[in-house]
């Protein structure tokens, strides 16, 4: 529905003069969404392998995640380009440079 509302304004060139604002008023209230955790339960405590940004590889136990999907990874391994591996530990990846995540073993329908 629209709407045609009158509103006097004191202008210099006109004293009294109408201005006829337009104004649509929605139908729909918008809310902002709240984050949703990502549906990881069900890699908590397998071993995973990650794609990340810049063509790194990682793999290790997913031990923890958080709602923008940072991770913690324990027992990482990074896969070189070179064939080498490097052993990191406990680490925790932001969500934004995760490209894949992908289970080692294969998960249990629920």
């Amino acid at each position: 529905m629209l709407k045609i509302i009158g509103q006097e304004r004191k202008s210099s060139s006109v004293e009294n003069s109408f201005v006829f604002d337009l104004f649509v008023k929605p139908r729909i209230k918008f809310k902002m969404s709240k984050t949703h955790p990502p549906e990881l339960k069900k890699y908590m405590d397998k071993q995973v392998d990650l794609k990340l940004n810049g063509n790194r590889i990682v793999s290790g136990i997913l031990r923890g995640f958080d709602p923008f999907m940072n991770i913690v990874v324990e027992d990482a391994v990074e896969n070189l380009k070179n064939g080498e591996k490097n052993e990191i530990g406990m680490v925790v990846i932001r969500g934004n440079s995760i490209v894949i995540m992908e289970p080692k073993e294969r998960l249990d329908q629920r």
